[in-house]
């Protein structure tokens, strides 16, 4: 079903977006107090001390919406499924298969379309019929009411002509109509699939980018760069200003990755259910 997944997937999301931000809580909350400790013995001034704080707030405020969102997302799941209770979700990496569709005109949709031309087709040819004479012919064996009559063969034809011929005519052409209209909406709604398939592969095609950019350097520098602002801050090496904007280019390379994810396989689920 269409809905459970995408409520799946974004259940996933959210659920892996409050864990990353409940890390980067706790990390910013670790250094926010060693920012005050640092101030209060003169080692830093009051600025520093004003953005820990204010980093911090920050990050807890994103990690309770996303837990919210989480929430929201997973009874959204439960109501789906008609599920009663707690529902634990797999920590296995979501894998979606994406479905190439082989011949358009095998698409439910264009088959609706196609069946509707049919029958309006077959309605042009009834209409059409009316407008032509009814011949009728019957054969018949007689006799006459004299004595010693004799039965002999007969036959009587007759010639039936439409009464409201004009009204029969407009009942023809609008049946024409009906099945131009037919093919202009059958046309048209198998442009707009096709056209709707190729811009989701483009953006399926975008996302992919960003993954593998993520799984091929982005993972390992948003790690390192978590790592060296780290280090370099207990070390003294950086003041607490240049640690936050390290941690937020790390941030950035690991959340661009996660809704770029989250949008791949939305569209892939998308894809899917447009073919079928």
């Amino acid at each position: 079903d269409a809905d459970v997944s995408k409520a799946f997937v974004t259940s996933v999301y959210w659920r892996d977006l409050t864990e990353h931000y409940s890390y980067l809580d706790s990390l910013y909350e670790d250094f926010s107090n060693a920012s005050k400790r640092r101030f209060e013995t003169g080692e830093s001034n009051y600025l520093e001390k004003l953005t820990a704080s204010a980093k911090q707030r920050e990050i807890g405020l994103k990690k309770e919406e996303s837990n919210q969102q989480y929430q929201i997302a997973l009874q959204q799941l439960k109501w789906l499924l008609n599920w009663e209770g707690d529902l634990t979700l797999a920590n296995e990496n979501v894998d979606l298969s994406l479905i190439t569709p082989s011949d358009w005109t095998a698409h439910p949709g264009v088959v609706y379309f196609e069946n509707a031309l049919l029958k309006a087709g077959h309605q042009v040819q009834v209409e059409k019929r009316k407008l032509l004479p009814d011949i009728q012919f019957d054969v018949f064996r007689g006799t006459n009411p004299g004595p010693e009559a004799k039965v002999y063969p007969g036959f009587q034809a007759g010639l039936a002509i439409p009464l409201f011929f004009g009204s029969q005519k407009s009942h023809a052409k609008a049946a024409e109509f009906g099945v131009r209209q037919i093919e202009f909406e059958g046309a048209q709604y198998q442009n707009q699939l096709e056209n709707r398939y190729q811009q989701l592969l483009y953006q399926l095609e975008q996302n992919q980018k960003i993954i593998s950019y993520y799984n091929e350097e982005g993972k390992t520098l948003s790690e390192q760069l978590m790592q060296q602002a780290q280090r370099s801050f207990q070390e003294g090496e950086i003041d607490f200003l240049q640690f936050v904007q390290l941690i937020e280019n790390s941030r950035g390379i690991t959340l661009q990755y996660m809704q770029s994810l989250h949008t791949y396989q939305l569209t892939i689920l998308e894809i899917n259910y447009l073919i079928n």
